[in-house]
């Protein structure tokens, strides 16, 4: 028989399981490099992969910083309209929306941190890569630069 303290110490167990389940301290992220190529130059990003629906759930939620040179692609199985929002995202982002043939479709440029305003892409897209606001502007990228990795 369960008392009302067991009732209570297996609600906070399954409580704090299914918070944790969710936070990016618990994912682990295999990371690749990421090659663009824009009309005068070519850049490379070391970008975390958020390859399921778990970790593309959980992007870059709750950190408070990203090093200069990283960032996170998002990978899809197919192109397709894809949305994104800053909620719980302290850091400003730019957007890089990439169709099939990894030629960039979109850019979104220093996305407002912590705003839950939808941003989508213009354009069907199979790979989104986020990286510190500002970056797409100060490197140069545009529509139609390439990326490899």
């Amino acid at each position: 028989m369960l008392t009302k303290t067991n009732n209570f110490l297996l609600f906070l167990f399954f409580t704090l399981a299914a918070c944790g389940s969710s936070t990016s301290s618990t994912l682990t992220y295999e990371t690749s490099i990421v090659t663009i190529q824009t009309s005068t130059t070519t850049l490379t990003v070391t970008a975390e992969l958020a390859d399921d629906v778990q970790k593309q759930s959980v992007g870059l939620m709750n950190r408070t910083s990203l090093d200069a040179g990283t960032g996170m692609l998002f990978v899809f199985s197919e192109e397709g309209e894809r949305s994104f929002w800053m909620k719980d995202t302290y850091i400003s982002l730019d957007m890089i929306f990439i169709n099939s043939s990894k030629e960039v479709v979109y850019i979104v440029e220093s996305a407002t941190p912590l705003s839950e305003e939808r941003i989508s892409s213009t354009e069907l897209a199979q790979y989104v890569l986020e990286v510190n606001g500002g970056y797409a502007d100060e490197n140069g990228l545009s529509v139609g630069d390439t990326l490899t990795f």
